[in-house]
């Protein structure tokens, strides 16, 4: 699994006690009003810094969520405290025996040897780094102890080269799992152990020999390393290219549009999904993905079973239904604690729709100063990319005030925090469904809706055998003349998104037989898109937005009216009232499960 980033990089500095802010709610006694309006004011201080999005991964796949001192109680004691330092862990039996394992793996792996250190050359630090892994049911699954290379003082060039290394979108995984649902396919899911000490290094780099373990006689002695650990630039690019080459052997080839979904096409075809050292296999006969397994097996040393976790994500299968769920209920509950809001009073949308946001100036930077906006909005956005379209919109007005924060903004946020965290049980669901694997497209857009720039607002939405595996809320690039001009450019940047998403499924042999039905409520629109109508008032448009023309023309979309009170994608461009939210939300797929 994942690992988290050495403490010397990346980390954002921690608020003082005197600027830590309290971002418990009031009690349920208070009013709704109440609870928006109440002051930013010291009651439970928030001294840790967020969860990367690497440790939420870990936490949905039943792992604590890390912090500065040590791991947030689960009611295990000391058990589940992960130490900060070589020093205190190796005061305790299970943290000294973890560090034995991850030691033992790298020698018997021959991850470095030990030489003297070449005139001009330094040696890379390393550290430790700790995680209490936890089963589904909050019970201690294992300790884990990692070897950390302190990748951030390495020198480009000397190294380290390239370092790019892809990971499966979440477009491309909800797409495969809701047809493995529909097809009532096998889903496994696998973890390579040690993944990254499995790939050869091409670079020449050196490090210190890790705490507690440096070899007696050796100690000026420096490790070179000959596989990657983890830490390195590289080291996730090299073990991408490693693994894929292992499931090229396999007959697996990536899709052009996702490199990390491959397909195998001989029968029974097996579709995998990659994220780093996790996958998801899909195929219809059970010993098939045995098979493999033990390939991989051969070469790796990985663990398998039936899909409950993946890439932060809960799955919940009804094979008899043919229907499969997707949730962040665990990940959102602890977002929710981390910032002190688990007992919020519960609010039934995300935004107010009567609040408009304008440009702020600097007279409320002092007041800001360590109020945890950016963590808070960092936290969400893994659940926004995950299952929650319905704080998309939020979420996009929210982040753009990052930087300079106001008062009124920490409100807006927190009361998103209350909505995701009283709706944390909500689920996407796919299936069961009649027509299966066919594309259903909803577009929309707000005309002038930045009261800054009146740039209009874009919002998508593409479902697939009756749940949501695409959707964005986004700016406009340029301001839109006409409600008309609007449409079509929004209809233009979804466009995009159809065809990689058409290109995606017939790369993993569902290819689309007719063309996509264009939802939209817009007849100007419509017509724009079939003949370059309205030449007086459109001839100004930029030429990158007529694109979806050109997919119209090829054959590969239809636009078809719809009316404005059925259209899906309004949720993703302005904020509704509970009634009309409510109903989009559920009609997309986002439910209580089991309702």
């Amino acid at each position: 699994m994942g690992l988290q980033q050495p403490e010397d990089q990346g980390k954002s500095r921690e608020p003082t006690s005197a600027e830590s802010i309290a971002v418990t709610d009031a009690a349920p006694a208070q009013s709704e009003e109440t609870v928006e309006d109440e002051d930013v004011e010291a009651t439970e201080e928030v001294t840790e810094d967020v969860m990367s999005l690497q440790d939420a991964l870990e936490c949905e796949s039943g792992g604590s969520i890390p912090s500065n001192g040590g791991s947030i109680s689960m009611s295990h004691g000391d058990m589940t405290r992960e130490p900060v330092d070589y020093q205190e862990a190796s005061k305790t039996k299970h943290w000294q025996l973890a560090m034995d394992e991850e030691f033992r793996a790298h020698m018997e792996n021959q991850t470095w040897k030990l030489v003297d250190l070449p005139s001009g050359r330094k040696a890379i630090r390393c550290k430790w780094v700790y995680k209490t892994k936890l089963k589904a049911d909050g019970r201690i699954a294992r300790h884990k102890a990692r070897l950390v290379a302190k990748g951030f003082s390495q020198v480009a060039g000397i190294d380290y080269n390239e370092t790019y290394s892809p990971v499966v979108r979440f477009e491309s995984m909800r797409t495969v799992m809701s047809i493995a649902a529909a097809e009532d396919m096998e889903i496994t899911q696998f973890d390579v152990k040690t993944a990254f000490i499995k790939s050869e290094l091409d670079e020449t780099i050196y490090m210190e020999q890790p705490e507690g373990y440096v070899a007696k006689g050796k100690e000026d002695m420096v490790c070179l390393l000959q596989r990657a650990i983890y830490g390195l630039k590289q080291s996730s690019r090299v073990w991408n290219l490693k693994f894929t080459e292992l499931l090229q052997e396999y007959q697996l080839e990536p899709t052009t549009a996702d490199p990390c979904v491959f397909l195998r096409k001989v029968e029974p075809k097996i579709i995998i999904t990659i994220f780093v050292d996790d996958g998801l296999v899909c195929c219809r006969d059970r010993k098939t993905i045995e098979d493999m397994m033990c390939y991989l097996n051969k070469r790796l040393e990985v663990t398998f079973g039936n899909a409950e976790y993946y890439v932060g994500l809960q799955i919940i299968r009804d094979r008899k239904e043919r229907s499969l769920c997707l949730s962040q209920t665990r990940y959102i509950q602890e977002v929710a604690r981390r910032f002190g809001m688990i007992d919020s009073r519960p609010t039934s949308t995300p935004m107010d729709p009567n609040v408009h946001f304008g440009a702020i100036g600097d007279g409320e930077k002092e007041r800001m100063q360590g109020v945890p906006y950016q963590e808070a909005i960092g936290s969400l956005m893994w659940a926004m990319m995950g299952t929650r379209f319905d704080i998309e919109y939020s979420m996009s007005m929210l982040a753009k005030y990052n930087s300079n924060p106001s008062h009124e903004h920490w409100l807006a946020v927190k009361r998103l925090i209350r909505y995701v965290n009283c709706t944390a049980k909500y689920v996407v669901r796919f299936g069961p469904v009649n027509s299966q694997h066919t594309l259903v497209w909803y577009c929309d857009s707000d005309y002038a809706a930045d009261v800054d720039t009146r740039r209009s607002r874009s919002g998508y939405v593409f479902m697939l055998n009756g749940g949501p595996i695409a959707w964005s809320s986004q700016r406009q690039p340029s301001v839109a003349t006409s409600t008309t001009e609007a449409e079509y450019i929004a209809s233009c940047t979804a466009a995009k998104e159809l065809v990689w998403l058409q290109r995606l499924l017939a790369g993993i042999d569902f290819e689309q037989t007719s063309p996509t039905v264009l939802n939209i409520d817009n007849n100007g629109a419509i017509r724009l898109i079939h003949n370059p109508e309205f030449h007086k008032r459109t001839k100004h448009v930029g030429v990158q937005f007529h694109y979806v023309r050109e997919v119209q023309e090829a054959g590969e979309l239809t636009p078809v009216y719809l009316s404005t009170t059925q259209q899906l994608a309004d949720i993703l461009t302005k904020a509704l009232p509970a009634d009309r939210f409510s109903r989009l939300r559920s009609q997309i797929g986002l439910n209580l499960l089991n309702t």
